[in-house]
């Protein structure tokens, strides 16, 4: 695994994007759905830092992802209480706004893009990406010839169907996920479980460094620090657990391994609303 290199977006941390409640038809926490089988959706903000902007490009992306990133983190405070106090009128009316600030904001990344990258960032945004890095995670396993046969059958017919029926590619490709998941033996199970909880992980440290230049020696300490928290993480037995792996890591992380300048540069802590 390697650390973020971006250090040009200046924004919170980034949060998945809650219209997945919605697209997904059931109910999720505000950071999207997770567990077993399910989808998870990439940020604007990370999915931009896959683009390969120009110099120009990042200029001019950065305010719009900043200004996404801030109005979102509002967004997903209210999704949070509207959870809390059972608010279904009140969800709804989030993930709304939710759905319209995305249009927004893919509508002045658009003026920014080209249009093949405006093309990959709306794959990658979408249940489509979600699915692509799913399907990765499923081809690290060691799948049998046949099972690599019927994996690469069902990948094919997900995304010929997504691309005829548009309106329910979530649907097709969350049930294409629940079938290949159908097709591996519990230990592979595991493992994919595994594969999908270090991803989360890392990519929550990438993002908790991305303004911070690190030295290699530094960067060992991360990494070996990471991968502890890893293991960590597979022998918790429940969310709660894995959720204080992840505190202990970050506590770690900033405060055994930064210098005061670099912990001034993190995120400011998410706040409970």
């Amino acid at each position: 695994m390697t650390m973020c290199k971006l250090h040009w977006l200046c924004v919170v941390v980034a949060v998945t994007l809650v219209v997945a409640a919605a697209a997904f038809a059931q109910e999720a926490a505000p950071r999207g759905p997770r567990g077993r089988g399910g989808l998870q959706l990439m940020s604007l903000q990370d999915a931009a830092k896959l683009l390969d902007l120009t110099a120009e490009q990042k200029e001019k992306a950065a305010p719009i992802l900043k200004a996404d990133a801030e109005a979102r983190q509002k967004l997903n405070q209210e999704m949070r209480q509207a959870f809390r106090e059972g608010d279904e009128a009140a969800r709804t009316a989030v993930r709304d706004k939710i759905r319209a600030l995305d249009a927004k904001t893919k509508e002045q990344l658009a003026a920014v893009l080209t249009k093949e990258q405006a093309a990959k960032l709306e794959r990658m945004t979408g249940p489509g990406g979600a699915f692509d890095r799913f399907v990765a995670m499923v081809e690290k396993l060691a799948l049998t010839a046949e099972q690599k046969t019927r994996v690469t059958a069902a990948v094919k017919t997900a995304n010929a169907d997504a691309a005829a029926k548009a309106d329910q590619a979530a649907k097709i490709y969350q049930e294409a996920v629940t079938k290949i998941t159908g097709m591996l033996t519990e230990e592979q199970r595991t493992k994919l479980e595994q594969l999908r909880q270090a991803q989360q992980l890392q990519a929550s440290v990438d993002r908790m460094l991305e303004n911070v230049t690190l030295t290699d020696q530094q960067k060992a300490k991360v990494q070996k620090l990471v991968e502890q928290a890893q293991k960590d993480s597979i022998a918790a037995g429940d969310r709660q657990a894995r959720r204080e792996v992840m505190q202990k890591l970050m506590e770690s992380i900033r405060n055994d391994v930064l210098t005061e300048e670099q912990r001034s540069k993190l995120p400011a802590p998410r706040t409970r609303g």
